[in-house]
């Protein structure tokens, strides 16, 4: 089974949506997933996205990253460089292309 987290900021930063945004993105991964036959547990929560991401990983985890192309830089890593650096168990990181 895998486990999605998705990290909503604040309301005053994100705007009324960001959560529903999250749930909808969740859903579209729990469907994908099925097809698979994999399910997969959603995590929407409020906060520190370097924080609540490595609360819900643990030694035992693969940790899947995606990094954008233009994040690529060593002096500000961003959330993707701060988890790969900080997990205690394996990191994918995927380049993505939004």
């Amino acid at each position: 089974p895998l486990t999605a987290v998705a990290v909503v900021p604040p309301l005053f930063i994100a705007g009324d949506e960001a959560r529903e945004e999250a749930a909808r993105a969740a859903a579209r991964l729990q469907d994908e997933a099925a097809v698979q036959g994999v399910s997969v547990r959603p995590v929407i929560e409020q906060g520190n996205p370097v924080r609540v991401i490595e609360s819900a990983v643990d030694r035992t985890s693969l940790l899947v990253l995606g990094l954008s192309p233009r994040r690529l830089r060593t002096l500000i890593p961003g959330i993707t460089g701060h988890l790969a650096r900080r997990a205690k168990g394996s990191v994918l990181v995927i380049p993505v292309e939004r």
